[in-house]
């Protein structure tokens, strides 16, 4: 009696199971009464916030329109995607864009303008290994004192996209601590190291790594790429790294 009592349970749960809708991602549309701060913190926490409909597991944030921060955002920690449809969000030369502490992001066609921060990462600052993908997407004009577009502990996949015009001291567009980078046909120009900010400002005897500055034990994996017009005061007018560089099928030109 009683394994045929577990039995008829056991094939109660695979029947429910079998007829019950899978769950699946949410997506949250940034609107009038949802803005992308409130989006993420919806994402976050799998639950409605403010104007926001609740995210649930992983969930993509899509973009009707530009953005410009008023205040930092909430730091990712969850996976989230972001839609970026052509439109802008932009850190209005105050305010770092994206900062990831864990779970996995992705950026799909996106343009980030004007990001800044004063200690690493302009633009999009990953730590504790967290996964990043950006495609199809645009940094610019982004500055910090170290990776002043991107600064990065876990690894980061760039395909398909454009940074130009950020400055840092150590790696204009990419700071690599540790973690793989690995960039496919894309596009880093006129980036500078030994600078501390968007204007050029720049210290011409400290620098090193004018798009890409990577410290010991990370990896970086270059395809089908173009590096041109980036400098640095010291070394590496487009890379500066200390081992694991794999470059194939790229243009390196002008960097100085």
């Amino acid at each position: 009696m009683y394994r045929k009592t577990l039995f008829a349970v056991a094939f109660l749960i695979a029947f429910m199971l079998l007829i019950l809708p899978a769950t699946k991602a949410a997506d949250i549309e940034l609107s009038d009464t949802c803005t992308l701060a409130d989006a993420i913190v919806s994402a976050n926490r799998d639950s409605a916030y403010r104007g926001c409909n609740a995210g649930h597991r992983a969930d993509t944030i899509i973009l009707t329109g530009d953005v410009e921060l008023r205040a930092s955002l909430p730091v990712i920690s969850s996976h989230i995607t972001i839609e970026g449809g052509g439109y802008t969000v932009s850190g209005a030369g105050r305010y770092r864009i994206f900062a990831v502490r864990s779970g996995n992001f992705d950026i799909n066609s996106l343009r980030m303008t004007n990001g800044h921060a004063v200690d690493f990462g302009g633009t999009l600052a990953s730590l504790d290994g967290t996964r990043v993908i950006i495609h199809s997407s645009t940094i610019e004009d982004s500055w910090a004192e170290e990776g002043g577009a991107i600064y990065h502990e876990g690894p980061v996949h760039i395909r398909n996209s454009t940074v130009v015009n950020s400055r840092a001291i150590l790696g204009g567009a990419v700071r690599n601590f540790g973690g793989l980078l690995t960039i496919d046909k894309s596009h880093f120009w006129n980036n500078s190291a030994g600078c501390r900010n968007r204007t050029g400002t720049c210290d011409h005897y400290r620098g090193d790594g004018g798009a890409i500055y990577s410290r010991a034990d990370s990896d970086i994996r270059i395809a089908n790429s173009t590096f041109s017009n980036n400098s640095a005061p010291k070394s590496g007018g487009a890379i500066f790294a200390f081992d694991n560089l794999s470059i194939i099928n790229s243009t390196f030109v002008g960097n100085k």
